[in-house]
């Protein structure tokens, strides 16, 4: 320890920093025959620039992982509020389909008798009376020219 101590109080202390491409590869307290040498003023110096460079190559390797934690928090989120509305239309429409299921044989008569109606009769005769039916009140619109019918089951 003494000798660490004299070397280290020595005037003849002579700090370096091997430098390669703008990075620090090495310090030495000395110089010595080496290329890409260049004096600092301290030995303190020499060690603080060398590992400091260690710091700043965490820091951004770690902010570049937070950021894509952040884009991945996100997209779970969006997902997570897409499974929701999904299972909200899921049962929207399984409550639906049990409907068309539960009234299958009067919807396939009704749309039965409306075609046939509209082929005979024409569609301005099919509307009129279904419009006039309290029957076919579950019928609340006939689009016609897009082959649709809108109806409403309780």
């Amino acid at each position: 320890l003494k000798e660490i101590i004299k070397i280290f109080s020595s005037k003849d202390l002579n700090p370096q920093i091997q430098l390669i491409n703008n990075e620090v590869k090495d310090f030495f307290p000395f110089k010595f025959n080496i290329e890409n040498l260049e004096s600092v003023s301290s030995f303190n110096y020499a060690i603080s620039r060398y590992y400091s460079q260690f710091l700043k190559t965490e820091d951004k390797k770690e902010k570049d992982l937070i950021l894509q934690l952040k884009k991945l928090e996100k997209r779970l989120k969006k997902q997570e509020a897409q499974k929701e509305q999904m299972l909200k239309d899921y049962d929207k429409y399984s409550e639906i389909g049990n409907k068309i299921y539960e009234n299958y044989s009067m919807l396939e008569e009704v749309l039965t008798s409306i075609n046939n109606a509209a082929k005979q009769k024409g569609w301005d005769s099919v509307i009129k009376t279904i419009s006039t039916n309290d029957k076919l009140s579950f019928i609340k619109k006939v689009d016609y020219k897009n082959n649709k019918i809108e109806i409403e089951l309780e």
